[in-house]
């Protein structure tokens, strides 16, 4: 027994001996014409000297992928050896100045049209810098700038500067809205955590259009007149392979914002703003066009001396296939489409058609959806508890285009009448 033990790890030693675990010797990188080469290697969770994970490549393909600065991204071992290997990462980068019509409907309002101009990737270092203009049903004037990594370790800074001309979805009165706004944050757990706090001021001044509204009465010579300064405080969690169409993960946020009341004309206080949303995600069907089960669940509460401009509408927004407007669709339902707080979930079945591929150095894609949503708006936890939930369906599609997450047009239908609500918008429902 004895001469059998030793020779057996004389036999493990002799194979560990022919094992050597291999290390990244280098990285290379490629394709990056604007982007300096720092901000990509700054997001790899490797770095010379480290031993080699194949499984790691994926990881951040993904990572890179999820900057939103690059159309396509791979990363290979592109050398061997017995003990090293050398990590190559091609990009392709996408359109960094981009003229960008903007258009979108609101049941309330029509149709609104403009243009934008986005620097992306500005200065080669994962900057945005965007300029808007919308006209029609809503008049918007925008400027932002986002740096996820500004300074430190994954610190980030935003700031916004926007006027908004806009009617009542509801009430017969027209705000105009000026806000300022600047925001910082951090990642943690390799960028997938991230903590945010922000400070702005908004300046919401209302007139009537029909010289009086419910609850308000007030001329369109007499207008009411709200300033307040808000701090905003925010936890994020993105656990999805890619940001953009996940395909498998979780990701949560939830957002704390205090008003504080600096002047109002006649009277008014201060409130507050809990905004809360969780979705997962899990293909069915992998492949080069996977079938995707999606969900989602959002709430938002509010408390304090709420304005008038605070309620919360499910129809169009939280819950598809009903117009914006509660009075605009059957009256048995048009009291649970409207409340100081809400909460809202949904699913959603999502084929892709055209796979995200390159096009003349674009990505482009597009896929079809089936939906679900149900709802409820309340005012205070006891209405939560007789409170009956609104329901909708329908089917959408959705269109991937550089810069912007997805065009969605979704066709919406309720239980309680035979017409079919169309939103347009710019992004995922979650």
């Amino acid at each position: 027994m004895p001469k059998l033990t030793a020779f057996i790890f004389a036999l493990c030693s002799l194979i560990s001996a022919q094992i050597t675990q291999q290390t990244v010797a280098a990285i290379v990188v490629a394709g990056n014409a604007t982007t300096q080469e720092w901000i990509i290697i700054r997001e790899l969770t490797f770095e010379p000297g480290d031993a080699y994970d194949e499984s790691l490549l994926d990881l951040n393909r993904d990572r890179l992928y999820n900057l939103g600065i690059f159309e396509q991204v791979t990363v290979y071992p592109s050398y061997q050896s017995s003990d090293s290997v050398i990590i190559a990462v091609q990009v392709v980068e996408t359109i960094r100045l981009l003229p960008l019509p903007l258009f979108y409907y609101r049941d309330d309002v029509g149709w609104s049209y403009g243009a934008g101009l986005t620097f992306l990737n500005f200065r080669g270092r994962n900057q945005r810098l965007m300029l808007s203009g919308t006209l029609g049903g809503e008049k918007t004037y925008m400027v932002s700038f986002s740096d996820p990594w500004f300074s430190g370790v994954r610190v980030s800074l935003g700031g916004l500067a926007a006027r908004y001309f806009r009617d009542h979805p509801v009430y017969p009165f027209r705000s105009t809205i000026t806000v300022f706004s600047a925001s910082r944050g951090k990642w943690y757990l390799s960028k997938r955590l991230l903590f945010s706090a922000g400070l702005g001021i908004t300046d919401h001044q209302q007139a009537a259009t029909d010289g009086s509204m419910p609850g308000d009465i007030y001329s369109p010579e007499d207008p009411q007149h709200y300033k307040f300064i808000y701090t905003t405080f925010a936890a994020g969690y993105q656990g999805t392979d890619v940001w953009r169409d996940p395909t498998r993960g979780v990701k949560a946020s939830l957002q704390l914002v205090p008003h504080w009341l600096l002047a109002h004309v006649p009277s008014g206080g201060s409130f507050s703003t809990i905004n809360g949303a969780l979705a997962g995600f899990k293909s069915i069907i992998s492949g080069k066009r996977p079938l995707v089960l999606a969900g989602g669940l959002r709430l938002r509460t509010n408390w304090g001396d709420i304005p008038n401009y605070g309620q919360n509408y499910l129809g169009g927004y939280w819950v598809r296939g009903y117009h914006l407007v509660p009075a605009r669709n059957v009256s048995k339902i048009a009291d649970r489409l409207e409340g100081k707080n809400a909460i809202a979930a949904g699913m959603e079945l999502r084929q892709t058609i055209l796979k995200r591929s390159l096009y003349l150095a674009a990505e482009i894609g597009f896929s079809m959806i089936a939906f679900t949503d149900i709802g409820w708006a309340f005012d205070d936890l006891d209405a939560l508890k007789g409170a009956q939930p609104v329901l909708g369906y329908g089917a959408g599609l959705r269109f991937f285009i550089p810069t912007i997450q997805a065009l969605a047009l979704d066709w919406g239908f309720n239980p309680y009448d035979s017409k079919q609500h169309v939103r347009f918008s710019l992004g995922q429902r979650f």
